[in-house]
């Protein structure tokens, strides 16, 4: 029987073996087929994170990780699953065929192949793949793409940079409300079939549907330019018009219309969002004047209020060129002073500038407890954070400038043109809307937001006095959304400790997981943990001071450990202000009474060198069950040599070199590089507190080998069900 093939599949293979690679590229030459070696497990799941394949064939040639294993790291990612998996090799053994089948492999094929066996299993499985995925990425309803397909098919039209340019067109039934209510919800799913079926008549290479929820439909035009899918919109749109709908009642019948709005890229718009909003723009518009009608999108469409009509144009800052080489490095901000002076060289007429400031407040003393880097590493991802929340607020235009000051104090720019009455009322509503957000997103970084904003005179001869005015906004800095209590804890934990009261309120024993989700060892840390604001490791050294103190403490810890019939290894931080020795011999009774397996004693990078003479001075080499790890590690520039030349048994990441992993690539090179090196040493890594999806899909790539946070015990539910814990 001949299966019928008639899309360009993406085929991706793993191995080394040049033979059987041979075999498969000639077998699948034609058109049909897009091949890509790999030949280690790394490198394919990098590739993965990327671009997904239709279909993966591992070799179990590979070395670098075991075949099996590789298929069950696909098959686990929530984003893979779905993808086949065919194992190949030499051994045409029984247990082979077993173990594929547990690692979850779609097929297991024998070395050599025999062709016709190879071309019948992968287009069986590229089928079922296909079917399996259109299950996935369609509308119950109505059989057209989800809202969700619809983003991935754009992002792949502009990526792909095949057409010069993309129209998307936004459909929105006209009071389908009155449908619902007046004839009833069956009748007016039928109206929204009928609409999709329509809409399915035009689904080609040049038009895609999808339904974008409740009534609204959407459709991406490649190669089409506005005026031509207004056109064809249209032709949709009488069609749809004339239909005659009936209803419970005999006899009786409606009919429906629809109003739709169109956007161009990039003549309308550089992204997404972009485009969106102003085909929204163009439907309100079709809406307004009388519905029943298809709009494309023109700059006279935008809200009438002054001050948002102005916020959302770009006549001022286009004409401003800054510099892409003056800029603050942690932050990538252009200086003050370089945008003033952009401003002041501008033919555009300002009459004021409103400023927003932003200021980020550490929770902690960073410098002192957490080093320079992981506070930069917050306030990069903050600097990230503040043009997209600006983008979601305002998606037309780049209508604003952000501009770096110093100490971390960031100044965001609305000129105002002349022809504008500066709205204050407006502005302050407007600078508080983007400040909640803003401090909402970095609840999970050590920080405070603080915020100042006015609205300065602006004249193109007082350049200082405009500087000086704006820094001196300084002086109003507070809160909108206080979290300097969070902080507390530490001088809460400080008074239970030295008042030999109960400390287990304080501390939470959280799961550490490898790669296969089996629970391996308990991280102590603090019961904050619930905001991600981990302040554990400052806790204890802030308020364990003398030898009866940490005893006091360690004991504590035993019962919650007992209570809780723990009998895992547990990670606990190193106290530098207590002898060495003594730490070693109180864990050493802990894990002999509670018959602990070991107990893991960290310590944090910026301690290394107060450590290492401690360490050196040990009588002998240790052989109590208590061993060492590298902890707070924001990969400085002495790690590698303290991982060389001390017996450490594991090293945990930075959280803050983790938060927002995806949007870093320097980042992943720098964690990438200290996983290879730890490679060679035999030292396993450890990233805790994973809050994001995103982070952990980077982390499994880079092949860290233990994980942790409320992602990760998420995840570990979901197939808890199948997996034995250890």
């Amino acid at each position: 029987m001949t299966i019928k093939i008639e899309k360009n599949y993406q085929i991706f293979i793993v191995s080394k073996d040049e033979d059987a690679v041979s075999t498969i590229t000639k077998v699948f030459s034609d058109s049909l087929y897009t091949i890509t070696l790999t030949k280690t497990g790394m490198e394919v799941l990098s590739l993965i994170s990327y671009k997904l394949p239709h279909i993966i064939l591992v070799g179990t040639d590979i070395s670098d990780i075991n075949a099996f294993e590789l298929v069950s790291l696909i098959k686990k990612n929530s984003i893979t699953r779905y993808v086949p998996c065919i194992v190949f090799g030499y051994n045409n053994e029984i247990h082979d065929r077993i173990a594929a089948i547990d690692a979850g492999a779609d097929g297991y094929l024998p070395v050599p192949f025999k062709n016709e066996e190879l071309i019948s299993l992968v287009h069986a499985k590229l089928i079922q793949h296909d079917e399996l995925y259109l299950l996935s990425v369609t509308d119950d309803l109505t059989g057209l793409f989800t809202r969700k397909e619809f983003f991935r098919r754009f992002s792949f039209e502009i990526e792909s940079n095949i057409h010069s340019c993309v129209s998307i067109a936004i459909i929105d039934i006209d009071h389908f409300k009155n449908i619902n209510d007046t004839y009833g919800h069956p009748v007016g799913d039928i109206v929204l079939i009928q609409l999709a079926n329509m809409l399915k008549s035009l689904q080609s290479e040049n038009y895609t549907p999808a339904r974008f929820g409740g009534e609204e439909f959407v459709v991406i035009c490649p190669g089409i330019q506005a005026t031509e899918a207004k056109k064809c919109i249209d032709r949709i749109r009488l069609q749809f018009s004339s239909i005659n709908f009936k209803t419970n009642t005999p006899d009786k019948t409606f009919s429906v219309s629809f109003s739709a709005g169109i956007s161009e890229y990039p003549s309308m718009g550089t992204n997404l969002s972009e485009l969106l909003s102003r085909a929204d723009q163009a439907l309100y518009s079709a809406k307004t004047d009388g519905r029943n009608r298809v709009y494309a999108f023109s700059p006279i469409m935008s809200r009438n209020d002054k001050f948002w009509e102005y916020i959302k144009t770009n006549k001022i800052i286009k004409n401003i060129f800054i510099d892409p080489f003056l800029h603050e490095a942690v932050t990538g901000y252009h200086y003050l002073p370089v945008v003033l002076e952009n401003m002041l060289s501008s033919e555009t007429s300002i009459d004021a500038i409103g400023v927003l400031m932003i200021k980020a407040l550490p929770l902690v003393d960073f410098y002192q407890y957490r080093g320079y880097k992981n506070f930069e590493y917050d306030i990069e991802n903050i600097s990230l954070l503040i043009p997209k929340i600006c983008e979601i607020h305002f998606p037309y235009e780049r209508y604003v400038t952000i501009a770096d000051i110093y100490d971390y104090e960031i100044a965001i720019l609305f000129p105002f043109p002349s022809s504008l009455k500066t709205n204050v009322s407006e502005f302050t509503k407007l600078c508080k809307e983007l400040v909640l957000d803003i401090s909402l997103q970095s609840i999970h970084h050590h920080v405070e937001i603080h915020y100042a904003h006015g609205v300065v005179p602006f004249h193109k001869h007082l350049a200082r006095k405009i500087l000086q005015e704006i820094k001196s906004m300084k002086s109003n800095f507070s809160p909108l959304l206080s979290l300097a209590n969070e902080a507390e804890i530490i001088s809460s934990f400080w008074q239970a400790i030295h008042s030999k009261k109960d400390i287990s309120d304080y501390i939470f024993l959280l799961p550490v997981y490898n790669t296969d989700f089996t629970r391996s060892m308990s991280h102590v840390i603090s019961k904050q943990l619930v905001s991600a604001k981990n302040f554990f490791d400052i806790m204890i050294k802030n308020a364990i001071k003398s030898q009866e103190h940490y005893i006091q403490f360690v004991s504590s810890l035993a019962n919650i450990v007992s209570a809780n019939k723990f009998h895992l290894p547990i990670i606990i931080n190193w106290i530098p202000s207590i002898d060495l020795p003594l730490q070693i011999s109180t864990l050493q009774e802990v894990c002999t009474k509670l018959s602990l397996d070991k107990i893991v004693l960290a310590i944090d990078e910026i301690e290394l060198n107060s450590f290492i003479p401690q360490y050196e001075e040990l009588s002998s080499k240790n052989t109590t069950p208590v061993e060492f790890a590298v902890s707070n590690c924001y990969i400085g520039s002495n790690l590698l040599q303290s991982l060389s030349t001390i017996e450490f048994s594991l090293a945990i990441l930075s959280e803050h070199i983790i938060r927002n992993l995806h949007y870093f690539k320097d980042r992943i090179k720098i964690i990438n590089g200290l996983r290879l090196f730890c490679d060679q040493i035999n030292l396993p890594l450890y990233a805790p507190n994973i809050l994001k999806d995103e982070e952990y899909r980077i982390i499994q790539d880079i092949n860290i080998a233990y994980s942790s946070g409320p992602y990760i015990e998420q995840q570990y539910a979901l197939f808890s069900s199948s997996i034995k814990v250890k």
